[in-house]
């Protein structure tokens, strides 16, 4: 079951399923109408007409083929009328039934037994090429062995109504010895279940089949020649064989639905606001050491100046990134004298007994 229903579902697979189930219902149409036996064909029909047979129904049409064990129907105000390969007629009135129940000819298209069911309705039969002996009508109530050329019967309700037009009838009740001959034109019988009545004359005759025949109509009509039948289609091919293989066709190709990319954003582009130090501007660093002048004696190097700080980290402690103060200029010693003098300052010291100013370039002791 899980392999059917993979199938099922893969396109080739399927198809191919389908046409083998095709097929085979064909088969078994084709092969069940060429079972029946063909018996003649419909030459007049008028309305809805419709046969049955092995279950299927149809409606019916001029030039159709019958069968064996077919059943033919008319509906309200509906006609029909079929000849038989012998040429034998049968005609049927308004909601009228009957069954074909059994042919059977020799080779020279004379029916060796005929057998007719009417289930209800009106019907004129008209013998044909076979012997009278031959055909046998069956009804609910009476048996009818032909021996004349044309007769009619009507079947309604409980009872059946057999008249004569032409030649001789056997009418018997069904299942009994107690039978009737009509021999005279338009005389005729009424049989019920247990009781045949008659031959009443023509003059009281209950029932004429005459009466559906309208002028000009073929339906009373005797036709000695059968009308050309509908063909048979041809037989399907057997189910063994595999349907004929189709070239597949290369497949439209797909169009891909581009769509347009949405419009792209530009985002603002961040520019870093430059960091603004307004404690103090920044010192001048000069190359090489800072010579840090003397204070109680002789002068020395102070550290190396440091770099700027960062901001908010304060400022630097004294000898540590500050510059000291400029050396002197190297001038000479003054005089000594009795006077205290100032450290030079970088020009020449005089000596003497009078207070003398610092020099201007170095700077030596204190005392002079």
């Amino acid at each position: 079951m899980g392999v059917l229903r993979s199938a099922l579902h893969r396109p080739q697979q399927r198809r191919y399923m389908l046409a083998i189930a095709s097929a085979l219902i064909a088969t078994a149409i084709a092969q069940d109408a060429s079972a029946q036996t063909l018996i003649g064909g419909a030459t007049v029909i008028q309305n809805d007409v419709r046969g049955d047979i092995l279950g299927r129904r149809s409606k019916l049409n001029v030039g159709d083929r019958i069968f064996q064990d077919q059943n033919v129907q008319t509906a309200d105000d509906s006609l029909a009328k079929f000849v038989f390969l012998d040429l034998t007629n049968m005609s049927l009135g308004p909601q009228s039934q009957v069954k074909l129940d059994k042919f059977v000819y020799d080779g020279d298209g004379k029916a060796k037994s005929v057998s007719v069911t009417a289930l209800k309705g009106a019907f004129r039969f008209i013998s044909g090429q076979s012997q009278h002996d031959a055909y046998q009508v069956v009804t609910p109530q009476a048996v009818i062995g032909v021996r004349g050329t044309t007769y009619d019967v009507q079947v309604e309700g409980l009872r059946t109504i057999v008249v004569l037009q032409e030649g001789e009838v056997n009418v018997c009740v069904r299942n009994t010895a107690n039978c009737r001959t009509l021999n005279e034109p338009g005389t005729s019988v009424t049989v019920t279940q247990n009781n045949i009545e008659g031959p009443t004359p023509a003059a009281n005759k209950p029932w004429d089949f005459g009466s559906l025949c309208a002028p000009g109509a073929d339906l009373c009509a005797h036709t000695t020649q059968l009308a050309s039948l509908t063909p048979l289609p041809p037989p399907p091919p057997p189910a063994s064989a595999r349907p004929p293989r189709r070239h597949a066709q290369a497949p439209a190709p797909r169009l891909r639905q581009v769509e347009a990319p949405p419009p792209r954003v530009r985002r603002p582009v961040r520019v870093a606001r430059p960091a603004i130090y307004d404690d103090y501007p920044p010192p001048y660093y000069g190359p090489g050491p800072v010579y840090m002048p003397p204070v109680y004696g002789g002068g020395y190097y102070g550290p190396r100046p440091g770099r700027y700080p960062r901001p908010g980290m304060g400022r630097p402690p004294y000898g540590g990134g500050y510059p000291g103060r400029p050396p002197g200029m190297g001038g000479g010693r003054g005089p000594g004298g009795p006077v205290i003098g100032y450290p030079g300052r970088g020009g020449m010291g005089g000596g003497g007994p009078v207070l003398r100013s610092p020099g201007r370039g170095g700077g030596g002791s204190i005392l002079r």
